[in-house]
């Protein structure tokens, strides 16, 4: 934790995103071992099986679930309220919110498209009881995705 509370977070994430390379730089590897992946047909399918739910885990959480999960809520900015010189808060709608799964104070990864950095995703916590109708973020200006709430489009 004290490491990570001194890295910017696009530092931390992008060492993260460094595993998905290193996963699949060891799963070729194996590949090539051949004694290890293939000395059974009982290891070998035990290890195909290991790297499927992996890989699969990793499709799922990543890309299926928020690409449904955006396709399902269409999730619109509807607001863009300044609470102060460096707080803002952001209001999101969008359909059925009131089956999403998301409670005060959790902090969820948000993208938003037609911001400065569309292409990074960044947690923010909610900031208020989602109502089914729509969500309340609310960050500092801490860093440049953050500072760039202030000029999200509506």
């Amino acid at each position: 934790r004290p490491v990570r509370r001194r890295l910017q977070y696009q530092v931390w994430h992008g060492l993260h995103l460094l595993l998905y390379v290193a996963l699949g730089l060891a799963f070729v590897h194996q590949l090539q071992e051949t004694t290890t992946f293939t000395s059974s047909a009982f290891a070998t399918a035990y290890w195909w099986i290991l790297w499927l739910f992996a890989f699969g885990a990793l499709l799922t959480g990543r890309l299926v679930v928020p690409l449904w999960r955006n396709a399902y809520h269409r999730f619109s900015v509807a607001a863009v309220v300044s609470e102060s010189h460096d707080v803002v808060s952001v209001y999101v709608t969008g359909r059925h919110l009131d089956k999403l799964p998301a409670r005060a104070g959790q902090f969820c990864i948000w993208r938003f498209p037609g911001h400065n950095h569309w292409w990074l995703a960044n947690p923010f916590s909610l900031s208020a009881a989602p109502d089914g109708r729509g969500l309340r973020l609310t960050a500092k200006a801490v860093g440049s995705a953050s500072a760039g709430l202030r000029n999200l489009p509506v």
